[in-house]
């Protein structure tokens, strides 16, 4: 009984020791594999695929301009609860 019991134990204290190196492992501070599908953008290109979404699904972001948002735009975004397409765009 006693060789049982003691085998336990360090079956136990085994598993307690990795668990405790794989909790207290430092997290990655990057990308995982590119294979994922993520990847890391900053806020200005964030907003390129943003734009480019909307205009995928049909609804037009920016007047020939390229500067002033289309009153459509500016519909979808006050439809969501913002003031404008530029409020939108500020969250």
């Amino acid at each position: 009984m006693r060789r049982v019991s003691s085998a336990f134990l360090a079956a136990a204290m085994l598993i307690l020791l990795t668990a405790s190196l794989a909790v207290g492992a430092k997290p990655a501070q990057g990308c995982g594999a590119g294979a994922s599908g993520y990847f890391v953008v900053d806020r200005d290109t964030w907003w390129a695929i943003t734009v480019a979404g909307f205009e995928a699904e049909g609804i037009d972001v920016y007047e020939a301009d390229g500067v002033t948002f289309t009153a459509a735009f500016d519909a979808f975004a006050a439809a969501f609860g913002f003031v404008d397409g530029a409020g939108l765009e500020y969250f």
